[in-house]
């Protein structure tokens, strides 16, 4: 009849509870593992011509920089990343009748934490500058006709560089980082030369993995 008011059901007047607002860390990774790998160039360091006036030639110089590391999301803008990564070394041979062990080489690698920050353009591209510090260990070994002997070095280094990240899905991301790394590395004995440069100019490139909250069992 007309001027009868109709109740709507009770479901229909129920009213759907309010959406509660995504937190911007929601969608962030709890963590993330990053592999890169690339080339270090320490370039010309008074080593090498200490080691050519005592008689050695260089028969290796190792240029591989290989990288492991643990990103942990601070922000959407910040992050602590721990690494784990391999820097430069030299082999060297001795020639003609010189004086001195056959042969000597040495190697180095450091562990250390960097700060970085990026800036997210859209939802693929993050270019990042980060800096961090941390241990060198560096180890050499003397090749000598009667008895062949090690030694170890553990020492500092610093780090600084700028990259950037491309995502290719929620989990899955590549990047690329140029870096310099001065990490200065002495040993105790003097064979020809005891100071050398672990560290250098580092191009690098990697696969990132992200772990999501709310991802696994």
């Amino acid at each position: 009849a007309l001027g009868m008011e109709v109740n709507p059901p009770a479901a229909a007047r129920r009213e759907r509870p309010a959406a509660l607002p995504r937190s911007g860390n929601e969608r962030a990774p709890r963590v993330a593992i990053e592999v890169a790998a690339g080339l270090i160039d320490p370039g010309e360091d008074q080593s090498r011509l200490d080691f050519e006036r005592s008689g050695y030639t260089r028969t290796e110089e190792i240029r591989a920089h290989l990288s492991l590391a643990a990103v942990v999301p601070l922000s959407r803008h910040l992050s602590l990343v721990g690494a784990l990564s391999t820097l430069s070394g030299a082999e060297y041979a001795l020639v003609g009748e010189a004086d001195g062990p056959m042969a000597y080489k040495w190697r180095a690698y450091s562990v250390g934490v960097q700060a970085r920050a990026g800036w997210p353009l859209g939802s693929r591209l993050t270019p990042f500058v980060q800096a961090g510090a941390g241990a060198t260990l560096a180890f050499d070994a003397v090749l000598a006709p009667v008895d062949d002997n090690r030694s170890e070095s553990l020492g500092w280094h610093v780090r600084g560089g700028a990259g950037l990240l491309v995502r290719l899905s929620r989990s899955v991301a590549l990047f690329s980082e140029a870096a310099y790394i001065a990490a200065p590395v002495h040993f105790g004995r003097n064979v020809a030369a005891q100071d050398y440069q672990g560290g250098g100019a580092a191009l690098v490139v990697g696969g990132r993995l992200d772990f999501h909250r709310g991802d696994g069992p």
